[in-house]
């Protein structure tokens, strides 16, 4: 597989996330484990934690005690990185109800090596879909931001804090945290932490913040 990414595998004793490091070779795959539902041990964020830009998420079913209520809550608080439900449920409804939970792909266990790397690359492929459709939706979205909006938002992306950005724009914080509402508002974030990892995201390698990108005036 030629593909790079990272994989964060969550199960009961990492035996898994071990056996897979082990058959990794030289693929540019990166393992790392996921704490738990409400605390990874390393946060999903690429443009904070990891080194690679496509990420899925290996889940034990067996490991999750609330089964697929919990499955669909993982599914919605790591969207839109891809979720594989790995389970020794062998029945089409086993599947069926955890495709309906959110996950992009279900692996009945045991498995060989070859059988997850195949989903893994699948879940790979689903997650470059879904960023560039995000980053489709978001390019839309910064055309509604005003000149100074769009300045604050770099400035975000460049790791500025509040009190720095006041500083550079001559304005209080206070004006630069009601313009941080707006920006998340209008880019349809829920979060400030939501906000940064989409503002570094934007000013990566593929950056669509640029200075000749088109910006409404308003404020």
């Amino acid at each position: 597989m030629s593909t790079a990414g990272t994989v964060f595998v969550f199960d009961h004793d990492f035996s898994l996330l071990f056996e897979l490091r082990e058959s990794a070779g030289d693929q540019l795959v990166e393992f790392l484990p996921w704490g738990s539902l409400q605390q990874p041990v390393v946060a999903a964020d690429s443009t904070q934690q990891s080194t690679h830009d496509l990420q899925c998420l290996l889940v034990m079913l067996s490991a999750l005690p609330g089964g697929m209520d919990e499955l669909e809550r993982l599914c919605s608080s790591v969207t839109p990185m891809p979720v594989v439900a790995i389970s020794s449920d062998s029945s089409v409804q086993a599947a069926v109800a955890a495709i309906h939970s959110g996950a992009a792909q279900y692996v009945v266990q045991p498995a060989s090596m070859d059988t997850l790397w195949r989903e893994i690359e699948s879940a790979f492929n689903v997650a470059q879909e879904r960023r560039q459709q995000r980053e489709q939706e978001v390019a839309e979205r910064l055309k509604l931001l005003s000149e100074y909006e769009y300045d604050v938002l770099t400035g975000i992306a460049a790791g500025h804090s509040n009190r720095e950005m006041a500083q550079t724009f001559d304005m209080s914080v206070r004006g630069i945290e009601h313009r941080r509402s707006r920006i998340s508002r209008k880019l349809q974030v829920s979060s400030s932490s939501e906000l940064v990892a989409l503002a570094k995201l934007l000013a990566g390698p593929d950056s669509l913040l640029r200075s000749d990108a088109a910006c409404e005036d308003a404020v």
